[in-house]
């Protein structure tokens, strides 16, 4: 999140910006599918979205902040 956060607030144009931060998501969750087994994975899937919902304001704030927003 710290990544995708500090990507957002970089001086982009903002789609490109916003497409990179969620490719970066992406990623991350690829790489960390391949490590752990199927069960694993479902809780780390459910982990990654209350993660995702509980800094879901520090993401809103941080894209209105690069102007990704109106």
């Amino acid at each position: 999140m710290a990544i995708v956060l500090k990507q957002l607030k970089t001086e982009r144009p903002k789609r490109k910006a916003l497409t990179h931060a969620f490719e970066t998501m992406g990623a991350i969750a690829r790489e960390s599918a391949h490590e752990v087994g199927k069960d694993d994975l479902k809780q780390s899937a459910k982990g990654f979205v209350v993660a995702t919902l509980k800094n879901a304001p520090s993401l809103i704030s941080a894209a209105h902040q690069a102007g990704l927003l109106s």
